[in-house]
């Protein structure tokens, strides 16, 4: 997206078995909140990557942009066999991203 939607936009939440529209809750606004602030203090010190834009329209399209970020991002096949489970593959993800200079936000929040 070019702009992330209103923070009290009302969309549906697809991470529930039953998805249905709801309000944010205030946790979830406040880390949108946060992740803004810091998008807005670092803009002053941005430097333009060249990442792959996301249009993808149907499975092989999203499968060749996986790709294409995997191989602009370093992250082997290697690297996910060599990971003893999902969460030790997201750490060599996070750290491969943010060595491309991409600052990850990881936070929780309810539904």
């Amino acid at each position: 997206m070019e702009k992330a939607p209103a923070l009290h936009d009302v969309f549906p939440d697809f991470r529930s078995s039953t998805a249905k529209p709801a309000a944010k809750m205030k946790e979830t606004v406040q880390s949108i909140q946060f992740a803004e602030g810091v998008q807005r203090a670092l803009e002053q010190f941005w430097v333009k990557l060249d990442l792959p834009q996301f249009s993808a329209k149907g499975n092989a399209e999203v499968d060749a942009f996986a790709l294409a970020a995997r191989e602009l991002l370093s992250i082997s096949l290697q690297d996910q066999l060599d990971a003893k489970d999902a969460n030790a593959f997201y750490l060599v993800c996070r750290k491969k991203i943010e060595d491309a200079g991409i600052f990850v936000l990881h936070d929780s929040f309810p539904e």
